[in-house]
């Protein structure tokens, strides 16, 4: 179990996690968390809009109408704020069954938490009390922002919303339908409430254990010094894209905020307020202030950031990922399920390190290129999991697959066992053939698992933790880095 890591939190605790009896300790530092208002969507609710026919009620309410959008979804469109949503297309490869006589050995599982509150020092605690100020003081808005007149931030902080831990619980429960074999029960597994819920039941505390204990050390995310100059680039380069895209939205909105001066960072923040809310209460009015092209350039907004912060554009990326490489490589040989459980930079991270280049194009701060494999909300909205099949077969499986229900022409005849080994983020294939020229270019996108690893040999050296983290390099300007270190 990993914890959200927040600097402006006051607390530092040391987690031990304990797997079929080996322990591993982390250090994390725990948020200040607050509570916020109970939903009451079923009174609040303005919906139906405009359906022909009766549409069940949802937890969420994500029909509204929004201009330009032509039935697609704008909650797909949050970036690292998108409630989870299985991905429609792939990373470029098609889903194939496992050959007859083929087998998962291990599963490895690195998991975000849910739909969550933003952080205390983020919007919309940050945001709220200039607007209520302006209200205070005789500002009027009108139009599409005369909501604003009565608004208030009604939201908590840091912590889990109703959604969160039911995503949680679902990404448990088919977590357990695909690998529950894989469960030695002879020994407890070690692994987060909700998901636990969702993969034992309710008697999850008879298959696992929690284990905290405080320590007065530093996380190791805040350890790596240089860490942040890969965060102050990418709030600058994301900044650039933000103030091209909501220019027009922002002078049409500045129109209806009185004497209060509305900015491109107010939009920026009615933005994440719209999911936020969303995820919070239910629904909320801020959604329907952009349009679907607004919601596209939000998305790449996150995309620059994530990308810059800790991807393949970031002089640490690498660095800050090798860690989970490092354990992967580690247990490797260890039979069974290895769950863990942490944030949106982790598992960007953790692609980085492992050299997924895939998704380490450029991403321009002047408007996203086509079809751009980065897309923040498709990698790490909020629940998403990267799951890590190693599978063992009994002779080399042809790399031209069948789509048979048999599968008994997948097999090369003379061959012998044969181990691969499987990516698989937010339910969709990693084709590590794109990355890797190592691994053969195969219809199922896995990779002969000997071959994988002699790759992510060179992976740790890459890295270079401790260059990466506390060398004498000279920050450069973004684009300079394109292997997320600094070289």
């Amino acid at each position: 179990m990993v914890i959200d890591a927040r600097n402006q939190s006051d607390t530092i605790f040391h987690l031990v996690i304990s797997i079929g009896g080996m322990a591993q300790s982390y250090v994390y530092v725990l948020s200040p968390t607050s509570a916020g208002a109970v939903p009451f969507l079923a009174q609040t609710n303005p919906a139906p809009f405009g359906q022909a026919t009766y549409v069940a009620n949802a937890p969420l309410e994500t029909s509204e109408p929004i201009v330009g959008a032509h039935g697609r979804n704008i909650f797909h469109l949050m970036g690292n704020q998108s409630p989870y949503f299985p991905a429609e297309n792939g990373f470029g490869v098609d889903e194939y069954a496992l050959p007859e006589g083929a087998n998962i050995s291990q599963m490895h599982m690195l998991q975000r938490h849910g739909s969550r509150y933003a952080p205390g020092a983020a919007p919309p605690a940050a945001w709220a009390p200039g607007i209520a100020n302006a209200t205070a003081t005789g500002t009027v808005f009108v139009g599409d922002l005369s909501f604003l007149n009565d608004w208030s931030n009604i939201l908590g902080e840091d912590m889990l919303v109703p959604l969160g831990p039911k995503e949680l619980f679902e990404s448990g429960v088919l977590n357990y339908y695909n690998y529950g074999q894989l469960y030695d029960n002879s020994s407890k597994l070690v692994s987060a409430k909700n998901f636990l819920a969702g993969f034992f039941g309710l008697d999850w505390a008879e298959h696992a254990n929690l284990i905290i204990t405080i320590d007065p050390a530093v996380t190791g995310l805040f350890d790596c010094t240089r860490y942040f100059d890969g965060i102050f680039l990418a709030f600058e380069q994301a900044d650039i894209w933000k103030n091209i895209y909501l220019k027009e939205r922002t002078a049409k909105l500045r129109k209806l905020t009185g004497n209060y001066n509305w900015t491109v960072a107010d939009s920026y923040y009615a933005q994440t307020l719209c999911s936020y809310e969303t995820v919070a209460v239910g629904y909320s009015d801020f959604c329907q202030l952009f349009t679907y092209e607004e919601w596209e350039g939000f998305n790449y907004y996150m995309d620059i950031f994530a990308n810059a912060g800790v991807g393949f554009v970031s002089p640490t990326g690498r660095a800050y990922g090798i860690a989970w490489v490092q354990e992967f490589l580690a247990r490797n040989f260890w039979p069974g399920v290895c769950l863990e459980f942490g944030n949106d930079a982790d598992i960007v991270a953790a692609m980085t390190a492992f050299g997924l280049r895939q998704f380490a194009e450029f991403l321009p701060v002047t408007g996203p290129p086509a079809h751009h494999q980065f897309v923040s909300s498709k990698i790490i909205p909020f629940a998403a999991r990267l799951n890590i099949e190693i599978i063992k077969a009994p002779h080399k499986i042809s790399a031209r697959r069948s789509k048979t229900s048999a599968h008994h022409d997948d097999y090369i005849c003379g061959t012998g066992e044969t181990h691969y080994v499987y990516f698989i983020l937010k339910q969709r294939t990693i084709p590590l053939h794109v990355s890797f020229e190592e691994c053969e270019y195969r219809d199922d996108g896995w990779c002969e698992l000997p071959t994988f690893m002699n790759v992510q040999m060179e992976s740790l050296a890459k890295a270079d933790y401790q260059y990466a983290c506390f060398g004498n390099w000279t920050m450069m300007g973004y684009g300079a880095y394109t292997d997320g270190r600094p070289v």
